[in-house]
């Protein structure tokens, strides 16, 4: 190729080439190694020898490609290669025998985050959740494990569609690292619709001006997790009647802008957090008086024993 004719006399040399250790070195090699338009030069090579996914992270305004080395060192970010990605599923308990109706979610933008299958499972009792989720922990394959819950809820759970409360511990639990090991060392994320107490949040003004992770290890049986909960404990979950719930909506939408960005999960719950802060809840005259408010805010919360960033690319 014409553009490795301009390598001669740089540190590109066969030695060189033959030491990096994947394609980000190699890419970081070759933007320092051109002048002039060097991205896009790296980017025609990386291309050329089917690094494409190297290739599309370079980006114009990168005079060097810190960011893709970050984001090929195994010890920086969880691999995301298998395919497919890992398993999802979603319980939507819909219809509860004292509770309204919920809508349902779509399994889309999981699919198109490259997960299968992706199943959805409505109306679970409390017992089948948990019997499906110790199947599931038992035979779930890939680099990554989601799971959502869209469901009523306290502050100790979830309701289950007999209207019994399944913990957040009994989810999390058979896919810690002793009970699920072909998820040890692997991201698995959980994201929790539902509410978590009775009280509504107040709003505070507040000044905005500011806006300036090949070698065996030994790591806790419940490292890896992200638990990421609509609202904080004690407080209820926000819902539009016609659009569904704030968190919900937030996140998916999060998500398709942010992960063809290869923007880490953390950073777009940070994202979804101040989206759902910023909207408000007008509360009707009975809620105003029972409440003593005219309105109500919410903020969702995450914990995280995450080792590493996680980033969804999305699958070319």
């Amino acid at each position: 190729m014409k553009f490795l004719d301009e390598a001669q006399g740089t540190a590109v040399t066969r030695r060189t080439i033959e030491g990096t250790n994947d394609d980000g070195d190699l890419a970081n090699l070759l933007l320092q190694a051109f002048e002039g338009d060097v991205v896009s030069k790296t980017k025609e090579i990386m291309r050329f020898i089917g690094c494409n996914f190297t290739a599309s992270k370079l980006r114009e305004d990168y005079p060097k490609s810190i960011e893709i080395q970050q984001l090929s060192d195994p010890t920086q970010v969880y691999s995301m290669n298998s395919k497919p990605r890992g398993t999802c599923v979603i319980f939507n308990n819909v219809n509860f025998f004292a509770k309204s109706k919920r809508e349902g979610c779509s399994k889309k933008k999981f699919q198109w985050l490259g997960f299968h299958p992706v199943d959805i499972l409505k109306d679970k009792t409390v017992q089948e959740m948990e019997n499906h989720l110790e199947d599931l922990s038992k035979r779930v394959t890939g680099d990554c494990f989601v799971c959502c819950v869209l469901s009523h809820g306290n502050e100790t759970g979830v309701n289950g569609s007999d209207d019994k409360i399944l913990s957040i511990g009994d989810i999390l639990s058979p896919f810690s690292g002793d009970r699920c090991q072909a998820l040890a060392g692997k991201p698995k994320v959980f994201f929790i619709q539902a509410c978590r107490g009775l009280a509504m949040q107040d709003k505070v003004q507040a000044d905005d001006s500011d806006n300036s992770l090949d070698r065996i290890i030994s790591i806790p049986i419940y490292a890896d997790f992200l638990l990421s909960m609509s609202t904080f404990e004690g407080f209820v979950s926000c819902r539009d009647p016609e659009q569904g719930t704030w968190f919900i909506q937030s996140l998916c939408r999060q998500l398709a802008e942010s992960c063809p960005k290869s923007e880490d999960i953390l950073s777009i719950l940070t994202k979804v957090n101040n989206d759902v802060g910023e909207r408000e809840a007008f509360l009707s005259k009975d809620q105003a008086k029972r409440f003593c408010k005219e309105s109500a805010k919410q903020s969702p919360e995450s914990r995280f024993t995450l080792r590493k960033k996680l980033v969804f690319h999305v699958p070319e």
